[in-house]
């Protein structure tokens, strides 16, 4: 029995190890450091914090666990997953952990296929290049946009008093002093009464009360930023409603700036009034190393920067510089930014639900935690024992930690909540799926499953049936494992087609105000989403080649069977073909069609943007069970301890 124990505890030993050996390959670093004691661990901080001997705080008491749980949660940062998947591998890393390391996900900048993504260009026959405006296109260099935010430096940062108040008065806000202990004494009087509450003795509520105080910052922090991420979001829809309606009443940047200055001129100190401001003296005075409107509107877009912005922005110019009608625009991007808008303030609604369920949840768990305090014979000293008093101050540390957890997440910026995902990040799946000869990739894994099917006849003779019907499985499940691989890939890049689908038609829409379709088409391509650009290019080479034939237009993206992108396609033809005569009307119902289509992609970005949160609603009923099961099985200790002795 011994020897089974240890064969299957050196199992799961090698197969960690080799988890970690493919995640160290996907960071870029050496796989071999993976099997070398102490090493290991300097890597991993390397990894995520960018400081290898970071890793000296795992041998520090209570910094300890601090520093495990920032851990995990950089490194689903560092492979471009949520801090839901953070979580994950805090409570399961049995499961989040080969995941992290068999899975798609790869660092920033790096694929363990293809190597470093930014000099790849042979793994996808597609140009990668930046846009760069030149006048004719509308939708430039947006790939070169980074998302302003307000930066989260960490944890440790907040503990000074001064890099807090300095943080709070970027936000817009003045705290005293007094403000801030308040605050401090109502969390800590908080916590030492839970304490008390659940017997716990004195030296573990000082644990607790040291290991929470490094989150108390933080917390008061975030309080603050989801108060100026509201009002950052609130002053970006005004100033675009503004600009939009001025600019369609006199379609001139400086005067629409002007005109939008005037709704923010009773506020002195708004940060948004100052940007507008310095964005009309910049071109009042003409002085440029590039295109001035780029520059002006720059000011603005440095620290309120976001898709819907830059849109406008860039159709602004381009109509400054080309001229032409912009009125029929205008209405597409304010029916654009009022749909944003209600999505957005759905989103904020959404948010507190989560919060509120996982308040409710949390105090549901010191519920469970309570009644398992008292509900026990004192008599018995079960509360009173090691394990139950570590598990306790567990069990509450680990729910401030889900608190805390919960409102960083939900206290991202509003005005990055469309932010698309990075292409780098569903690469491996995009060449996968649009690249890789599968009869042939099928074929390798097909015989490698038909081998351990055949494996199981010996094991079965000389072995034993067990190990025989394990062969079978597992053989199943290898010659099963490229159809499940296509279809997870397939629906993954089928979800990032559907979303990116509307942004691009609706830059081609936007077009086609002053061009035909062929002309529209070929100028939207360079500044089309990653996921759609390959597509794009193979469909506008087949317009030229057969400019009369449907044929171009039905073959987009076929292979997705996307009924929406398909009867978008033919009315596009449609109006190709037939609708010189009636052009406004067709753009107008593919603007409609369009608009439809984009809601529900967006609503699937916001979707995504919560998922993980949700998941955080489970974990304190997981820490009550941990508190639960430790005090019952000390009881029983204690119990078949008495027997003995009666005995």
């Amino acid at each position: 029995m011994y020897s089974k124990i240890m064969l299957i505890t050196g199992v799961i030993l090698l197969f960690f190890l080799f988890c970690q050996w493919k995640i160290f390959v996907k960071a870029g670093e050496k796989g071999w450091a993976a099997i070398i004691p102490f090493y290991s661990s300097y890597v991993l901080s390397k990894i995520t914090f960018g400081n290898g001997w970071m890793f000296l705080l795992s041998f520090v008491p209570i910094a300890n666990v601090i520093f495990v749980i920032l851990q995990n949660l950089k490194l689903a940062k560092a492979f471009g997953k949520g801090t839901g998947y953070g979580i994950g591998l805090i409570f399961l890393p049995i499961i989040f952990f080969p995941m992290l390391a068999l899975g798609n996900s790869t660092t920033k900048g790096k694929d363990p296929m293809f190597g470093t993504v930014e000099n790849d260009t042979d793994s996808m026959q597609v140009s990668e290049t930046q846009g760069s405006f030149d006048g004719n296109i509308p939708y430039s260099g947006r790939e070169e946009r980074t998302w302003n935010k307000l930066k989260d430096p960490g944890l440790l940062f907040f503990l000074n008093p001064k890099n807090l108040r300095y943080e709070l008065k970027r936000c817009g806000f003045e705290i005293t002093t007094t403000d801030y202990v308040k605050f401090l004494m109502i969390c800590f009087a908080a916590l030492v009464g839970f304490a008390f509450l659940f017997k716990l003795k004195i030296q573990y509520i000082a644990i607790l009360a040291i290991a929470v105080a490094v989150f108390i910052p933080s917390i008061f922090f975030l309080q603050y930023k989801n108060l100026y991420e509201a009002a950052k979001f609130e002053e970006v829809t005004v100033y675009m409603e503004q600009m939009l309606y001025s600019f369609k009443k006199h379609p001139k940047i400086l005067s629409s700036l002007q005109d939008t200055l005037v709704l923010f001129e009773n506020d002195e100190q708004s940060p948004f009034r100052e940007l507008i401001q310095k964005a009309i003296e910049h071109i009042q005075t003409g002085q440029t190393t590039g295109n001035i409107y780029r520059e002006a509107f720059g000011i603005i877009e440095e620290e309120y920067g976001c898709k819907r912005l830059y849109k406008i922005h860039d159709f602004m110019i381009h109509v400054e510089e080309a001229g032409g009608q912009s009125a029929d625009s205008v209405e597409i991007l304010l029916l654009d930014r009022n749909l944003w808008m209600d999505r957005i303030y759905q989103l904020i609604q959404d948010k507190q639900k989560v919060k509120v369920n996982v308040a409710i949840a949390i105090g549901l768990s010191l519920v469970i935690v309570g009644m398992t305090t008292y509900m026990l014979p004192s008599s018995m000293g079960v509360t009173d024992s090691i394990p139950s008093q570590i598990v306790t101050t567990v069990s509450l540390f680990f729910d401030f930690v889900i608190y805390y957890v919960v409102q960083r997440i939900l206290s991202k910026s509003l005005l990055a909540a469309d932010q698309d995902t990075s292409f780098e990040e569903i690469r491996k799946s995009y060449n996968f799926v649009m690249h890789t000869d599968f009869n042939k990739y099928k074929k390798k894994y097909q015989i490698l499953g038909l081998l351990f099917v055949i494996a199981a006849i010996p094991i079965y003779l000389f072995v034993g049936i067990k190990q025989a019907l394990l062969a079978v499985v597992m053989g199943i499940l290898v010659y099963s494992q490229p159809g499940r691989k296509r279809k997870a890939s397939k629906k993954r890049v089928t979800k990032e087609i559907e979303k990116a689908f509307p942004e691009w038609l609706l830059a081609l829409s936007l077009q086609l105000q002053s061009d035909n379709v062929h002309v529209s088409i070929a100028i939207t391509i360079p500044d089309a989403p990653m996921v759609l650009r390959e597509e794009l290019e193979k469909f506008q080479d087949g317009i030229e080649k057969h400019p009369e034939s449907i044929a171009p237009y039905a073959d987009f993206m076929k292979d997705f069977h996307l009924s929406d992108i398909q009867s978008t396609m033919k009315m596009l033809y449609a109006l190709s073909a037939f609708g010189s005569d009636d052009a406004q009307s067709q753009i107008r119902t593919l603007v409609e069609r369009n608009t439809k289509i984009m809601d529900r992609g967006e609503k699937m970005k916001m979707e995504d943007q919560l998922a993980g949160v949700s998941f955080a609603m489970l974990l304190p009923m997981l820490t009550a069970v941990a508190k639960m099961m430790t005090d019952m099985i000390v009881m029983m200790i204690s119990l078949l301890g008495n027997l003995t002795i009666n005995m």
